[in-house]
């Protein structure tokens, strides 16, 4: 019988080291992705944080006034917001009045950002609001249960529902997408 000699081919141990490499890939890649989606939620509430932040100083500075409001008790105008906390150095940015899209501050998943006077809100009730267009509903279900109560409405004909209607953070879901109130009032 022959020896053969010279065979061709992989080891046990070397297939286990490229598994081994093959899965830290992945796993890093994975940690990653998740890394980028917790850091546009921190994105979200670092802008929400800031904006109610200018908007209260401005109110201070105002004597009670919001920005875009004409009179008191004051209802904010979204139109004229931006533009009266930009004046007041509390925001940066160029905006007229009413802002353009290309002014719209922007959340990090793509939609923009607004204030104003909001009637009805998903509880029903009129109130002063940051309002984020546009953001993945398992961020808003996330933001509602991390920084709120949590309570969520009973939903509505799918796909559509509200959600926590009983706190600071309310919002609105269609086909997936959410529109996202931070009440400021």
């Amino acid at each position: 019988m022959q020896k053969i000699r010279n065979m061709k081919g992989f080891t046990l141990v070397e297939v286990a080291i490229v598994l081994v490499i093959v899965g830290l890939v992945i796993f890093g890649v994975l940690k990653g992705q998740e890394m980028v989606k917790q850091g546009k939620i921190k994105k979200v509430m670092n802008q929400k944080n800031d904006l109610t932040a200018a908007v209260f100083t401005y109110q201070d500075k105002k004597g009670g006034k919001l920005p875009g409001a004409a009179t008191l008790p004051s209802q904010i105008d979204s139109y004229k917001a931006f533009k009266d906390l930009a004046d007041a150095n509390l925001i940066s940015g160029t905006f007229t009045s009413p802002a353009t899209d290309a002014e719209k501050l922007k959340t990090p998943y793509g939609g923009f950002i607004d204030i104003a006077y909001v009637n009805p809100l998903p509880d029903g009730k009129a109130k002063n609001s940051l309002v984020f267009y546009d953001v993945p509903e398992e961020v808003v279900y996330q933001l509602d249960v991390s920084q709120d109560d949590g309570v969520e409405t009973a939903p509505g004909p799918p796909p559509t529902y509200s959600g926590g209607t009983t706190g600071s953070i309310q919002y609105t879901v269609v086909a997936g997408v959410a529109t996202l109130y931070f009440v400021i009032d």
